[in-house]
């Protein structure tokens, strides 16, 4: 994700970086749908922010799918 949040900030990794270092390409793409889920179920009303949040990990997805067919 290009904008961290400022929870993440002070670790120095984000979290999707961190994730590509520690698994898989088909645990990545689990992690993604998930991920999509949680932001598509919440009960508030989606901010700008959710749905940001859904784009960069359904291009993570994207990425990791291409990854996967390329190898």
């Amino acid at each position: 994700m290009e904008n961290r949040p400022k929870q993440y900030v002070g670790l120095g990794i984000d979290t999707i970086t961190l994730s590509k270092a520690n698994h898989s390409l088909e645990e990545q793409i689990i992690i993604c749908e998930f991920q999509i889920s949680k932001y598509n179920m919440r009960k508030k009303k989606q901010s700008l922010s959710d749905v940001n949040k859904l784009i960069d990990y359904a291009n993570w997805k994207r990425e990791c799918i291409e990854l996967k067919l390329n190898n």
